[in-house]
């Protein structure tokens, strides 16, 4: 249970030693335990707005039992928003303003990467057209997103990881490309573009097959 409720201004910490959560003055003074017997807890956020504190819990990362946790900010109503076991070794979040969704760095990862891709699409079709001066502005666009991401994955990294995964799924015809894509997703999060991806499996299966 916890102790007593955040006051306003008072900082958020996870204690990870302590597998809790905790709260402080600025100064440093008068700590008091929100929440307690957090599994290995890795990233926080506050949704100050609708009086909510999520945290991810990495779990034991070979069990693959991550969870995200959810309570008010004076760590009472506490809930799972993800159970044990619905993701694997979660580590930051962030809130989302639009919609004050709290997301991890997978979800983040993705959306910043659904807006490359439509940007990308977008500078094909402005140069199909004609339009250098728009297809120079999303291309603009791109590199501020692609500073968001992780270091891209060259090709000879992306054929590694291809071979690695028909080798771990035992995929060997075309109709695996599903099962392929699925052991490569988490894997290239982020860090390879879906589509070249797909070509790739679907070239080395069809070599195969």
């Amino acid at each position: 249970m916890p102790d007593s409720g955040c006051s306003s201004g008072c900082l958020l910490v996870l204690d990870l030693s302590g597998s809790r959560v905790f709260s402080i003055t600025p100064d440093g003074s008068d700590p008091k335990t929100l929440v307690t017997g957090c599994r290995l807890p890795d990233g926080l956020v506050v949704d100050s707005t609708a009086g909510y504190i999520y945290w991810t819990n990495m779990g034991v990362p070979h069990r693959n039992d991550g969870s995200i946790e959810r309570a008010d900010l004076d760590g009472g109503n506490r809930r799972f928003i993800i159970p044990e076991g619905g993701t694997f070794t979660p580590k930051q979040l962030h809130l989302e303003k639009k919609s004050g969704k709290a997301l991890t760095d997978d979800e983040l990862l993705a959306v910043v990467g659904r807006e490359v891709k439509t940007r990308r699409e977008s500078v094909e079709a402005f140069r199909k057209g004609g339009r250098e001066d728009l297809a120079a502005k999303e291309e603009a666009e791109i590199a501020i997103l692609g500073g968001y991401l992780p270091e891209q994955l060259d090709e000879a990294e992306l054929a590694i990881l291809v071979n690695e995964a028909i080798a771990a799924t035992g995929a060997a015809m075309p109709r695996d490309l599903g099962k392929v894509m699925g052991w490569l997703s988490p894997r290239t999060r982020g860090r390879a573009d879906g589509k070249r991806l797909s070509e790739l499996v679907s070239a080395r299966l069809a070599g195969a097959g």
